[in-house]
């Protein structure tokens, strides 16, 4: 059965989506009317939806003009790298804590456990604070991360590597790893910043065109 949503549910999922896919960059204008044409809504959703986002910190309001995506400094996105890597950081230490747990657990009973990694992932390594502190990083992060691999060398096999640490367990590592990661990013802010800046000029000229 189809589940139902509401017009402002609607509309916050498409704008969220389409911040996180890159879509319109850092600086630049939502306007309220053109996404109301696109999901055939008023403009009422559209708005309340953008009001959510803006307390998320994601966009914020510009009276009369709409909306803006919000931009943030060479200062903000090294603080958002850096925080991120500290929750990643303590929801690695859980994780360590749960397995040397487990494995105390595993010496003590004749059943045999489940893989430890799956049973700390399906628990949940983090608490829902945490998980929801590291996705609203993660959203303010999205327009800079898109611009990692046009920046940054060897930003394919950094990821690479991450997944590999985390699929072996080898989560001290994957510390380790993630520390220099958020470090080579904090050191590319500006970087960062001015790649989403030439997409969002190269973007707004094609639209003028």
């Amino acid at each position: 059965m189809r589940m139902m949503t509401t017009p402002k549910f609607r509309a916050y999922c498409f704008i969220k989506r389409t911040l996180a896919l890159g879509d319109y960059a850092p600086g630049e204008t939502l306007r309220i009317i053109d996404f109301a044409a696109k999901l055939k809504l008023s403009t009422t959703p559209v708005r309340e939806a953008l009001c959510r986002l803006a307390g998320e910190t994601l966009v914020e309001d510009e009276g009369g003009d709409g909306f803006r995506v919000v931009r943030l400094s060479a200062a903000g996105v090294a603080d958002a790298y850096r925080l991120e890597a500290l929750l990643i950081g303590w929801a690695i230490e859980r994780l360590i804590q749960f397995t040397i747990a487990l494995e105390a657990q595993a010496k003590d009973t004749t059943s045999a456990p489940a893989p430890m990694a799956f049973i700390a992932l399906r628990q949940g390594a983090a608490s829902s604070v945490t998980r929801g502190a590291m996705a609203a990083v993660a959203d303010r992060l999205a327009p800079y991360r898109l611009a990692e691999r046009d920046v940054l060398a060897q930003w394919a096999e950094e990821d690479r590597a991450l997944q590999h640490l985390f699929e072996t367990n080898d989560w001290r590592g994957l510390g380790q790893l993630v520390r220099r990661y958020a470090r080579r990013r904090r050191q590319s802010a500006a970087l960062l910043i001015a790649e989403t800046e030439l997409r969002r000029e190269a973007r707004s000229r094609a639209r003028k065109a």
